[in-house]
């Protein structure tokens, strides 16, 4: 294959593509005269481009008459595909737009899980109105998403790590505060006194990153509550939310998460916000919005970026 492409580049870098414009108009008007009008040249640049083009193709290409040229076989042949060569490299060097009520584009967006409900799914909501036919895929976020970002694996990352690499660009999204939440009915909520150290006398569940067992992750809630010379006890952990909401609401079990997962409409319905660690303003993080800059001035990804960003 390499070596049919080697020879496919090599025949086309002898050739200059605006011969195609010349021959389609001399098929068009069969006359040199109208044919270098139409193109803005003299008849004597015309006549010299009508030469090249015999060249290139090795036949006469046309006859003379006094009643114009007569394409040859072999123009004749031409004048059945150059329409549509034309038509192809015009698109290519046409700018592209992007109709989301027509296109059936797919992006895939990695989100860590505990944003998703308060990020993704309204976005998703709204996003299909506008573009029905759109393929949205999410995937959870790994503690390192560039990699992902860099193979095309995935178009947009949410993240809380922002690259230092140039070509990834970043939009702040907001900050973020880790809150402990519980069911609505959990015991916890009818104790006084310090609600953190109250919280530590339950068991919490936990979501599992999709390669911290790998890294041996160490989650940034527990080097904060060391600060506090506390430690939670971890009972369950899962990859899947949705599991451990189920968890929460049949068992007195607590869940840290960010505080943008309590303004999912879902997830108000079932949970609530038992403490949140907002005392300290080292204790809030940055979440970033990262994109490589390969799909920068692509239509449809800057269509994605502004939608999203206008749903935050």
């Amino acid at each position: 294959m390499k070596i049919i492409m080697s020879t496919i580049e090599q025949n086309l870098a002898r050739v200059d593509l605006n011969l195609l414009i010349s021959l389609n108009v001399l098929l068009q008007e069969k006359n040199v005269s109208r044919a270098a009008e139409r193109l803005f040249l003299s008849q004597s640049a015309m006549s010299r481009t009508l030469q090249r083009l015999r060249d290139v193709f090795e036949d006469p290409l046309f006859t003379r008459t006094s009643k114009g040229l007569i394409p040859t076989v072999k123009a004749l042949e031409l004048s059945l595909s150059l329409p549509a060569i034309l038509h192809q490299l015009n698109h290519i060097f046409t700018v592209n737009t992007f109709d989301p009520t027509q296109s059936n584009q797919s992006f895939t967006v990695s989100v860590p899980p505990l944003m998703s409900h308060a990020l993704l799914l309204p976005f998703i909501r709204k996003a299909l109105v506008d573009a029905p036919n759109l393929c949205i895929s999410e995937v959870p976020a790994p503690i390192d998403p560039f990699k992902s970002l860099l193979s095309g694996e995935v178009d947009f990352a949410i993240h809380i790590n922002k690259p230092t690499d140039s070509q990834f660009k970043t939009i702040n999204l907001t900050k973020v505060v880790a809150t402990i939440y519980a069911r609505k009915n959990h015991p916890i909520l009818e104790r006084s006194g310090d609600k953190l150290s109250n919280c530590m006398d339950y068991n919490f569940a936990d979501l599992v990153m999709q390669d911290d067992a790998i890294r041996h992750f160490k989650h940034p809630i527990d080097l904060l509550l060391l600060e506090y010379n506390l430690k939670r006890n971890i009972t369950v952990r899962s990859s899947q939310l949705s599991i451990l909401i189920q968890m929460l609401l049949n068992q007195d079990l607590l869940l840290i998460a960010p505080d943008l997962l309590g303004e999912s409409s879902d997830i108000k319905e079932t949970l609530v916000p038992v403490y949140q660690f907002d005392t300290n303003p080292n204790d809030s993080v940055d979440l970033y919005f990262i994109y490589h800059e390969r799909v920068e001035y692509s239509p449809a990804h800057q269509w994605f970026m502004d939608k999203f960003i206008q749903g935050i």
